[in-house]
């Protein structure tokens, strides 16, 4: 069970990556299958992943937190503040840190 957690985790950071590289943040879903309302970090907060996930997308594209999603015009935060009970604590706290916590963070 833990492989497969692993699988999924590194397929949302591949895929988050993929989506950085070609700068298809938050466009259509031709070309971001399943996820065309926004990075993988947008879908981690609006579904309560663990915060080991929230950290992993987030040490992935620390900018990622304050990219704007195509849908309704919301970041992240936006996103795990209206997410209710679907988020822990935890991951809201990740996720509430400052953008340049995590930049000064990487190196």
């Amino acid at each position: 069970m833990k492989e497969r957690s692993f699988a999924v985790i590194n397929a949302m950071l591949e895929k988050h990556k993929q989506a950085i590289y070609r700068g298809q943040v938050a466009t259509d879903s031709d070309r971001m299958r399943g996820l065309s309302w926004g990075l993988p970090l947008h879908y981690a907060a609006s579904r309560g992943k663990s915060p080991e996930i929230t950290e992993l997308l987030i040490r992935a594209y620390p900018q990622g937190l304050d990219v704007v999603s195509n849908n309704a015009g919301h970041t992240p935060r936006d996103i795990a503040m209206r997410a209710d009970d679907a988020i822990d604590s935890e991951s809201l706290e990740l996720l509430m840190k400052p953008t340049s916590y995590w930049i000064e963070s990487e190196g």
